[in-house]
């Protein structure tokens, strides 16, 4: 049945609804011919909620109107955008802290823009900026409750780089983001994904390479530099395995031919980190990844708690995993934090870590080592810190 006619950005457009309650999309020239038809969206997907938004009307009988939605970003894993009210929403969830909905509209008066989300070394990440271009980070649990906070990170600092990397958006607004840029080339990549070494884009095969499609088929772009004797290099790893590949290429950045298959912990891998100057395996050291045995961290009560050979943190021999990730050991220092101890505590899974300035914070577990829930900051000499710390032994 015909349900509604309206001009949905400049297009004449019917919607229509089956049986099943499902919708379709008639689209119509200005004298309303039919033009195209499109859809066959579901009670409850997010292309029915987007029909609902548009002609702001309840297709579904559930006595609303489903919110529309903006989008903020949505380059990588996940899709960053506010609905109707300005909650801000990752992937179709409610982001939330302090019990309540983030407000898109309502950070921006206090100074912060949300600008991207992507998980980060198995942690649900958030990047806000404020006015003078400064990042924080906001650390999510697996259904985007706000847990902890961390970083002013200037433009040009290291970690300001990392960021536009991550999560693919050109944070300093310059046209470009940047992928590396410790040697003497940077490699970065245009709002149309092309990538480019200094302002020389790179091609293959006569056509542009273009970053996004690279990634879709399961290589990242890297870094970019001349090496002796072997010339202009890109280095990519590849997304499933991690093992990395080299391009030669020509005086045009030109590829010619492949090269390598350098796993983590390799020193055909190390040696790259050290040519490129690049942390590639992101474990905060620079030509020292971890391909090989584990190492203990700490084993004083029930559980024995170490780092495997890629960094990953194991308790009693299980990968700890929070958002469906192995959690980094080495991600997390170079955030500022140190996982010190893992032990059942009044019958929970739970992990310390310590930061700089000595607190504790305090992560709770499933009976699998899946991250749940955190609290605290607590600053040593509290009547918390000394509890976390006798519950779970701590030498500190």
């Amino acid at each position: 049945a015909a349900l509604a006619a309206e001009t949905i950005r400049g297009v004449n457009t019917i919607v229509w609804q089956n049986e099943a309650g499902a919708l379709q999309l008639w689209e119509l020239s200005v004298g309303w011919s039919h033009q195209n038809s499109r859809g066959d969206f579901a009670i409850g997907s997010a292309a029915f909620n987007a029909v609902e938004a548009s002609f702001g009307m309840d297709f579904d009988g559930d006595g609303k109107v489903a919110p529309a939605t903006t989008v903020i970003e949505g380059r990588g894993d996940t899709t960053l955008e506010y609905d109707g009210e300005g909650n801000l929403r990752a992937n179709g969830i409610l982001i939330t802290s302090d019990g309540g909905p983030v407000n898109y509209d309502t950070l921006r008066s206090w100074g912060w823009t949300a600008r991207a989300a992507e998980p980060v070394g198995g942690v649900n990440t958030i990047v806000w900026q404020n006015g003078a271009g400064t990042l924080h980070f906001w650390r999510l649990s697996a259904d985007w409750v706000h847990e902890s906070s961390e970083g002013d990170f200037l433009p040009g600092s290291p970690q300001y780089d990392t960021a536009e990397a991550i999560f693919g958006v050109d944070i300093d607004g310059d046209g470009r983001i940047t992928i590396e840029s410790a040697g003497s080339w940077t490699l970065w990549y245009d709002q149309s994904g092309n990538l480019q070494a200094n302002h020389q884009l790179v091609t293959s095969f006569g056509a542009p390479v273009n970053y996004d499609l690279y990634r879709s088929w399961g290589w990242e772009a890297l870094a970019a530099e001349i090496l002796p004797e072997v010339g202009r290099t890109i280095v990519w790893r590849n997304l499933e395995t991690g093992g990395i590949q080299y391009w030669r290429l020509g005086l045009a950045w030109v590829h010619t031919f492949s090269e390598g298959d350098d796993r983590p912990g390799s020193p055909g891998y190390n040696q790259a980190e050290r040519d490129f100057q690049t942390d590639i395996d992101r474990n905060g050291i620079v030509g020292e990844s971890f391909g090989g045995d584990p190492v203990g961290i700490e084993s004083r009560g029930s559980v024995v708690f170490m780092r495997d050979g890629s960094g990953n943190l194991l308790a009693n021999g299980t990968l700890v995993q929070s958002s469906n990730r192995p959690v980094s050991y080495f991600t997390f220092l170079s955030w500022g934090w140190t996982a010190v101890a893992a032990d059942v505590v009044g019958g929970v899974n739970t992990i310390a870590w310590r930061n700089a300035a000595g607190e504790l914070h305090l992560w709770e577990l499933s009976s699998t080592w899946v991250h749940m829930q955190s609290r605290g900051n607590y600053a040593p000499g509290t009547p918390e810190f000394e509890t976390a710390r006798q519950a779970l032994q701590l030498d500190i």
